[in-house]
């Protein structure tokens, strides 16, 4: 399911409601996603509906009933930034332990 058909379903409903939990519960996906690849917190300002949509349809995002991600389609310039994201955090892990180590 995309977004688009979660946030259809969304409409007309109150606090509490099934279909809004969904689409609040996939807004928070994206986002917490789009953090740890490690672009800027979207809450920060007040929340950007708009940008999220735009990242679902960029990445092919698809959710289950429930909001939570279960496909996403990196094009390539932004697999490179998490690979090189990845490797940057795995060699600074391995730097910060050597240092440990060496202290022990």
């Amino acid at each position: 399911m995309t977004l688009d058909e979660i946030c259809k379903n969304a409409e007309g409903t109150t606090f509490g409601e099934r279909a809004l939990k969904t689409k609040d519960n996939a807004m928070e996906q994206v986002r917490c996603l789009m953090i740890d690849i490690g672009f800027t917190d979207l809450d920060k300002d007040g929340y950007q509906e708009d940008i999220i949509e735009s990242y679902c349809h960029l990445m092919q995002i698809k959710f289950d009933s429930t909001g939570h991600i279960t496909d996403i389609n990196f094009p390539n310039w932004l697999e490179k930034i998490v690979y090189e994201k990845v490797n940057r955090e795995y060699l600074e892990e391995g730097r910060i332990n050597s240092i440990n180590t060496k202290k022990g």
